[in-house]
């Protein structure tokens, strides 16, 4: 999630020619941030809504005194297709997590197996 924050934060400074670009987010279930720019107070700020509800703000500084309206109009656009990106985001990580989780399960499993069948094997042996 970092990663593509980064590069949310990286890819419109460099298209519209930015001085500056700052994401916030706030996690969509307990409302806390989980991502802070630093805290400096921006030009203009571009709310990131997914239905009805703010999810973070995409904030920018403009290296003049003000947004053009193409670049106003291209930066909303992106605000309205992040919460798609970044729910997929999230999907993909808790994915791995939860992979990660069964391949370690499954190793665990196969420990165990291979326990009892030593042990089973110990018994068989010392049996006279």
């Amino acid at each position: 999630m970092h990663q593509l924050a980064s590069f949310i934060e990286s890819r419109p400074e460099e298209q519209f020619e930015l001085a500056d670009v700052g994401l916030m987010l706030w996690d969509p279930l307990t409302g806390k941030e989980e991502r802070i720019p630093a805290r400096k107070v921006f030009k203009q700020g571009f709310a990131i809504l997914q239905g009805n509800r703010a999810i973070g703000t995409l904030s920018v500084e403009p290296h003049g005194a003000a947004i053009s309206g193409e670049t106003k109009v291209a930066l909303e656009f992106l605000c309205d297709q992040l919460p798609g990106a970044l729910d997929l985001c999230r999907l993909i990580e808790e994915k791995l997590r939860l992979e990660r989780e069964l391949a370690e399960r499954e190793r665990l499993a196969l420990v165990g197996q291979m326990a009892a069948s030593i042990s089973h094997n110990l018994k068989i042996r010392s049996v006279p």
